[in-house]
């Protein structure tokens, strides 16, 4: 609100705004294109929260000077793109782009014990211009969670046979009958297509015969159908076992 008298207006003039977001960003799906469940659409979940604490906790706590809905989700949206897991969104830091392991040449880490000061150690000499490239954590997250996270994703795993989990996020994604959506009209809609076109090889989503490697006997289904029917409860199991019963 202070605009350019801000110190920090130079760094906030960086920061995307909210029609760079509604471009590719999952938190902005046009849901009049595209419905998904939960696990495909954390965002959906994550504003209806959001929306609530906005209307019934910080309106009422500061009246006629609150900001609008709209202000206030994209601020939400940039925090949750831009912090980190253990220190939140520090200006700056949040500038250093994220790459494969041959490629990060920073590390974030604490200056003292007392984990007040944070820094960016150089993990090898660095010349002068060259970009920051700090670790997200990718390889720790699966590619979905990346892309709601980020609104991208690292190229298609290799893997020639997918886990139980990722065959349920194909299923559900259903890359063999999404329709290519406008790129124009449903920018962010047409993101969720590329993706599911890049991660689920055909196949996974609905033949069970190139899903499972030939030595799987009838034997090995009996076992996952086992364990659909204890955690039929579990999200993530949920479109697997649907497709499951379909196919099997």
């Amino acid at each position: 609100r202070r605009g350019a008298t801000s110190r920090w207006a130079p760094y906030l003039a960086m920061l995307p705004p909210e029609e760079e977001y509604r471009s590719f960003h999952p938190a902005y799906l046009e849901a009049a294109v595209l419905e998904f469940p939960d696990e495909l659409d954390a965002w959906g979940g994550w504003a209806h929260s959001f929306h609530t604490c906005y209307e019934e906790v910080y309106k009422v706590a500061v009246g006629d000077s609150a900001v609008t809905f709209a202000e206030a989700y994209h601020a939400f949206v940039t925090l949750g793109a831009r912090k980190f897991e253990t220190m939140g969104m520090v200006p700056l830091f949040d500038l250093a782009n994220s790459g494969g392991p041959d490629f990060v040449n920073v590390a974030v880490v604490w200056a003292d014990e007392t984990n007040d000061s944070v820094c960016l150690h150089a993990l090898r000499p660095l010349d002068a211009g060259e970009e920051l490239v700090v670790s997200y954590g990718l390889e720790q997250l699966d590619p979905l969670t990346i892309f709601q996270l980020w609104g991208f994703a690292p190229d298609a795993s290799p893997m020639e046979f997918p886990s139980h989990e990722w065959r349920g996020v194909c299923m559900a994604l259903q890359p063999h009958v999404f329709p290519e959506p406008d790129e124009i009209e449903y920018p962010v809609a047409h993101n969720y297509w590329r993706f599911a076109q890049e991660h689920c090889r055909p196949g996974w989503d609905t033949h069970p015969a190139e899903r499972f490697p030939a030595e799987v006997d009838a034997a090995d289904l009996a076992v996952d159908e086992e364990v659909c029917r204890q955690d039929a409860e579990t999200p993530s199991w949920t479109p697997f076992c649907a497709w499951l019963v379909r196919a099997c």
